[in-house]
């Protein structure tokens, strides 16, 4: 993974001082190559022997060589021209374009850091879980419920029997009913949504194979769960939330879960996927009448 997504996704996971010295590196990489270890300590609020911590933390042998790697990082980001979103926010007045640029940035580096961080071991077990399962069952409130019943109309459409819930009095009796060849999904971006955590306890409980999509490694559904796949969020404005924000790099892990379970079973998806678009066909508005 680059250092700078590394950092924009672990702020979570870190003591505050780390936290602040991350957030800096992150909102001005420049700034924090070109500037001597006191210098950051300086700008962080922090203290030199923080800042050396905070490099061993990550794997560094001190400020010097993390600096190599914020530099070469972010030489990669300006090439692909993806600064702008580090760190920017929208604000009143901005122009239209710039706006647009500031988000579909902010949202490709979300998607992008996500790829960085991927456990591609988690995400076969669960690949092969998923294709496997009896019944599947997601679950996610609010925002996340969206990526769940996104994720439950994919694996419809290919012919696995799975549904979506997002009532936590749903959901908790369609988990308590799974059995081992089960498999509950459970989203939520800060992993700490109550009735998320309590729901896939209560899958794990019953024997199902569990699996957390969160932007935290150490929250209490991801520790929970068999399997955790982690999402990375970048916020770039004042109305987008970071659970707002999360909703791309979430829809990225479902759209990359539906593909890799669809070829895991080519033939089998293929024909029920062509049966659904055939069955859904006379629905559909022929351009040619008017």
């Amino acid at each position: 993974m680059s250092v700078l997504s590394q950092l924009a996704t672990a702020a979570d996971d870190l003591p505050e001082g780390m936290r602040r010295i991350a957030a800096y590196i992150v909102s001005d990489p420049a700034g924090a190559v070109g500037a001597t270890i006191n210098e950051l300590a300086d700008l962080s609020h922090t203290s030199p022997a923080t800042v050396n911590r905070f490099c061993r933390r990550l794997g560094y042998t001190g400020y010097a060589e993390l600096k190599v790697a914020v530099a070469t990082d972010n030489g990669r980001a300006e090439q692909a021209n993806w600064q702008q979103a580090i760190g920017s926010e929208v604000q009143p007045g901005d122009s239209l374009e710039h706006t647009a640029a500031v988000i579909a940035g902010g949202d490709m580096l979300a998607i992008q850091q996500t790829v960085d961080q991927l456990d591609i071991t988690a995400l076969a077990a669960v690949v092969d879980a998923l294709t496997t399962a009896r019944r599947i069952h997601l679950y996610g409130v609010s925002g996340s419920s969206l990526a769940a019943a996104e994720m439950r109309h994919r694996l419809n459409v290919i012919g696995l029997p799975a549904w979506s819930w997002s009532d936590v009095h749903d959901g908790l009796g369609a988990a308590a009913a799974l059995e081992s060849r089960d498999v509950l999904v459970a989203f939520s971006h800060s992993g700490r949504t109550h009735e998320a955590v309590q729901v896939l306890r209560t899958a794990a409980a019953a024997g199902a194979v569990t699996v957390a999509v969160t932007n935290s490694a150490a929250s209490p559904l991801a520790t929970a769960a068999d399997h955790h796949l982690r999402t990375a969020v970048n916020e770039g404005s004042l109305f987008r939330s970071q659970a707002l924000a999360a909703r791309h790099s979430q829809l990225f892990l479902v759209d990359l879960i539906f593909v890799a379970v669809a070829n895991q079973n080519f033939d089998r998806s293929l024909t029920t996927f062509e049966k659904v678009a055939h069955a859904v066909q006379p629905h559909l508005v022929d351009h040619r009448r008017r």
